[in-house]
């Protein structure tokens, strides 16, 4: 039979485990958010510089606007797959977290039922001396 005082110790040091986990996955959301906010300023700056035609190309022949579009709708077609692609992370990364969370609400629900309990039970024990 377990102790109920183990089971609680148990309980909080798995909680505790999961607080670092998600102070981890945290940290690594933010940056996945900030290289997705840099990917989308970069694909902004590529696509203004294509729609204006700025680019700089020492060719200017006959299929120039043809090679200038394809080249930009090849960049822009790359450009949204890598930002999908960080989004997929970013997604996973939030339902690892919120995995992490609800594990921690089951500790702390569990950890408070059993608290309850052994607290009734102490009552009891205190009536019986009474």
């Amino acid at each position: 039979m377990i102790n109920l005082y183990d089971y609680i110790s148990q309980c909080y040091t798995r909680k505790r485990q999961l607080e670092g986990e998600i102070s981890r996955l945290e940290t690594a959301k933010t940056a996945v958010r900030e290289i997705k906010s840099n990917l989308k300023e970069d694909q902004s700056d590529v696509s203004e510089k294509n729609s204006g035609r700025k680019l700089e190309l020492s060719w200017k022949g006959s299929n120039y606007n043809t090679y200038l579009d394809q080249l930009g709708s090849d960049v822009k077609s790359a450009f949204r797959f890598y930002v999908d692609n960080v989004d997929d992370v970013l997604d996973e990364i939030c339902d690892a977290i919120t995995k992490r969370e609800n594990e921690i609400n089951n500790q702390v629900f569990l950890i408070g039922h059993v608290q309850s309990l052994i607290n009734s039970g102490l009552n009891e024990v205190e009536k019986l001396f009474n």
